[in-house]
C-alpha cells in the first residue's frame, strides 16, 4: 500500500523544485502584475488500453483556478520568451467515473509563453507540472477495475495551445485544446496512467489597476559556453502489482554546449544499477556486473532563467540481460544554482513506458 507520509514528502519536494526558479524573479508584492483565471474543461480519457473501456462511463468535466504573474521584461529571459506568464493553480475534476477512478485534485505551477501577440488576438502555449491526489487506486478486492493507477498521489502534467481574445483592458476570453497526464513513475503498480484530451475555456482577469509597462531593452550579447556535469541519482520501482520495491540508481557523466540563449545540446554516458534485474536470474545468484547497464545518449536542454527542461535519447551499449528494450529516454527538470549544484527530477522510460523516477543532485564544472 502507498505510504501517505512518503506521498506528502514527495509532494513537498516536487513543489519546492517547481517553485525555486521563480524566487529571484518575483516583483515586489505591491507591484505584482497579477492575472486571475477560472478555467472549465470538457473532454475524455484516451483509452490507450482495452481494459479502460470497462470503467469509462462519462466525459471529463474539470475546473481550475489560476493566479499568475505577467512578466514585463525586467530580466533578459522574460524578453527572450516574449514576456511570458507564470504562476500557481488548482485543478479538480471528474475524469469519467468517480466511483472507480476518484476525483483528482492537483496543485501545480505553470508557464505560459505567447507565440503570437496581437492587440486583439494572441496565440499561446502553456505547460504545467505538479502533484495530484484524490484517486481511487487499484485494489484486487475493493477496486479491481482500475488497472491504470495504483497510487493515491500522482504526478500531474499538462500541455496546451490556446487563443486569447481581448474583450477589454482587463479581460480576455481564452479557448484551446489541452493534453493532461497522470502517472506515478512506477513507484507502485499498476501505472499505465491516464491520458486526457479536452477543450477548455476561461476568462483571464487582470488584478492590477494599470497595464504593465513592458521593457524593450536590448538583449545582452550571447557567448557560447561548455559545461561538463556529474549527476548521481536514485529511485525506487516495482515490476509486479503486488511485488516488492526495487532500488535503482544512475550515474551520468555529461557534456552540454550552449548554442543559444535558451538552448543547449549535448551528449554523455549513463551507468545504471538496477536491482530489479535480479528477477531475470531465477535459478542463480547474479553477479554485480549482471545487474549493471551502460548507455550513451544525446540530448537537448531548454533554459528558462536557471531552470532546465531536458530531453535525452539513449541506447544501451552494455547489458547482460535483455529485460528491457535497447533504447531509453529521459525527461528531466533541473535547476542550475550559481555554485554549480544541479537538483534534478527525471523520468526514465523505454518507448514511453516508465522505468523509474530519478531523484538526483549533480554538479557542473
Amino acid at each position: 500500500m502507498v505510504n501517505p507520509v512518503e506521498n506528502m514528502r514527495d509532494l513537498r519536494i516536487f513543489l519546492l523544485l517547481i517553485l525555486i526558479p521563480f524566487q529571484e524573479t518575483l516583483p515586489q508584492p505591491s507591484r505584482l502584475p497579477l492575472v486571475a483565471e477560472p478555467v472549465f474543461h470538457y473532454g475524455s480519457i484516451v483509452p490507450h488500453h482495452d481494459f479502460m473501456h470497462e470503467f469509462i462511463e462519462g466525459p471529463l468535466v474539470a475546473g481550475e483556478l489560476k493566479l499568475g504573474v505577467q512578466t514585463t521584461g525586467k530580466h533578459a529571459w522574460e524578453r527572450l520568451y516574449g514576456y511570458p506568464r507564470y504562476g500557481m493553480g488548482m485543478y479538480y475534476g471528474n475524469i469519467g467515473n468517480p466511483e472507480v477512478l476518484g476525483n483528482p485534485f492537483a496543485l501545480y505551477s505553470f508557464f505560459d509563453v505567447p507565440l503570437i501577440r496581437g492587440r486583439h488576438l494572441s496565440f499561446h502555449t502553456q505547460m504545467s507540472l505538479g502533484m495530484a491526489a484524490g484517486f481511487h487506486p487499484y485494489h484486487p478486492a475493493y477496486n479491481p477495475l482500475n488497472l491504470a493507477i495504483g497510487s493515491r498521489v500522482n504526478v500531474f502534467f499538462y500541455y496546451n495551445f490556446y487563443v486569447g481574445i481581448t474583450l477589454s483592458d482587463r479581460l480576455r476570453w481564452v479557448h484551446g485544446a489541452n493534453f493532461t497526464h497522470f502517472s506515478n513513475g512506477v513507484l507502485t503498480l499498476p501505472n499505465t496512467g491516464f491520458y486526457l484530451l479536452d477543450y477548455y475555456t476561461s476568462l483571464q482577469y487582470t488584478l492590477y489597476s494599470e497595464p504593465p509597462s513592458f521593457k524593450k531593452d536590448p538583449l545582452p550579447p550571447f557567448h557560447p559556453s561548455h559545461e561538463f556535469y556529474l549527476m548521481p541519482v536514485a529511485g525506487l520501482k516495482k515490476t509486479q502489482i503486488e511485488g516488492r520495491s526495487w532500488f535503482a540508481s544512475t550515474l551520468t557523466l555529461g557534456y552540454y554546449y550552449q548554442i543559444g540563449p535558451i538552448n543547449k545540446v549535448g551528449m554523455g554516458v549513463d551507468f545504471f544499477y538496477d536491482t530489479s534485474l535480479q528477477e531475470s536470474f531465477s535459478e542463480t545468484e547474479p553477479d554485480f556486473s549482471d545487474i549493471l547497464r551502460a548507455g550513451i545518449f544525446a540530448g537537448h536542454e531548454l533554459l528558462i532563467d536557471r531552470i532546465g527542461l531536458v530531453v535525452n535519447q539513449g541506447v544501451y551499449w552494455y547489458r547482460k540481460t535483455r529485460f528491457y528494450q535497447q533504447f531509453y529516454s529521459r525527461l528531466a527538470i533541473r535547476y542550475h544554482f550559481p555554485s554549480g549544484l544541479i537538483p534534478s527530477v527525471a523520468i526514465k522510460s523505454h518507448w514511453g513506458k516508465a522505468d523509474y523516477i530519478e531523484w538526483g543532485l549533480g554538479y557542473s564544472f
